[in-house]
């Protein structure tokens, strides 16, 4: 049996679907981290978010991108065992370690990097949130976890229907992932979440409280929260600006690309001061949207009436050569 291989040293997270264990693996006395797939809750849809998870890893080799070292399955068990760097999850750390406005910087324009890898491979993660992101502040290495709901969306069209089932986490999802706008689920979905993410990790703590998935569903549509400058005493207004663009309710609003949000948090990296201040700078000035390619022509209805009588004939007689030009 896999897991018997393995000597467990802690359950780091449960819930009705998963468990997740640090463990040594006997045959290597090395420690990993272990997810293992609970029988009972074998469905097709968990099954094929872990099949997911080890697809997206395989594509992604970076050192703040967990590392999946192993697939162990048997007709009970199904496990994904991982490197481990001895990290805690931000949600996590943030009670119990308070982090400079320098580390949480550094931590925020790795994030970013991780990201734009994301993006720039045709991958959304679609479940940004503090849990999912693990630090060792002895190391200060950062990584991305958890892949089992990224989607790879080289068909864009795939993503223009939002799901309204999304299993992420409610508190840091976009108003597109709802399901409840009209907004096509794009990298500004997870530049949203981002946000959400460096708002709890300045703040410490999210920012919104709700007593159920309606009421956060409400306040992720309509509600923004205040910007953290309000609420954090000596706050630079500059990054407090960045975090709110990043959180726009319409994606238009937010950041665009992320290689124009990465130059603004370097910028307030190198411009942060020995006394936790930054200089103020027009932010989002390299932001421009992606260059997209509609899928419908129109003013062509003659020449598309054309094409279709020829492909009509083509497929009854014999091939035909077209040329086209323009």
């Amino acid at each position: 049996m896999p897991l018997s291989n393995f000597k467990i040293l802690l359950t780091l997270h449960e819930n009705s679907t998963t468990k997740v264990y640090r463990a040594i693996r006997k045959s290597y006395h090395k420690k990993v981290i272990i997810k293992e797939l609970k029988y009972a809750a074998r469905t097709a849809h968990m099954m094929s978010t872990f099949i997911n998870e080890q697809k997206i890893l395989d594509k992604l080799k970076h050192k703040n991108i967990i590392h999946l070292i192993d697939v162990l399955y048997t007709p009970t068990e199904y496990l994904h065992i991982f490197e481990d760097i001895e990290a805690d999850s931000l949600f996590d750390l943030v009670s119990i370690h308070p982090f400079s406005l320098k580390e949480a910087l550094k931590i925020s324009l790795d994030l970013a990097k991780v990201l734009q890898l994301l993006h720039n491979n045709q991958i959304l993660h679609s479940d940004i949130n503090p849990k999912n992101i693990i630090y060792n502040p002895n190391t200060s290495q950062l990584q991305l976890i958890d892949f089992g709901n990224a989607l790879h969306y080289a068909n864009k069209t795939l993503l223009e229907k939002p799901n309204d089932t999304t299993s992420a986490n409610l508190f840091y999802i976009s108003p597109e992932q709802t399901g409840l706008t009209t907004y096509t689920i794009d990298e500004r979905s997870d530049l949203y979440s981002f946000g959400m993410t460096l708002y709890h990790l300045f703040l410490g703590h999210s920012p919104f409280e709700a007593i159920d998935r309606y009421e956060l569903f409400h306040k992720q549509i309509a509600l923004r929260p205040k910007p953290l400058h309000e609420r954090r005493s000596n706050f630079p207004p500059v990054l407090s600006y960045i975090i709110s663009k990043l959180i726009e309710k319409n994606p238009f609003d937010r950041y665009q690309n992320d290689e124009s949000l990465i130059h603004d948090l370097q910028s307030c990296l190198a411009g942060l001061s020995p006394l936790d201040t930054i200089e103020a700078f027009p932010i989002a000035r390299y932001d421009h949207p992606p260059i997209e390619i509609g899928e419908h022509l129109y003013g062509r209805e003659t020449e598309l009436k054309q094409l279709k009588k020829i492909l009509s004939e083509a497929l009854l007689l014999d091939p035909v050569r077209l040329f086209i030009s323009g």
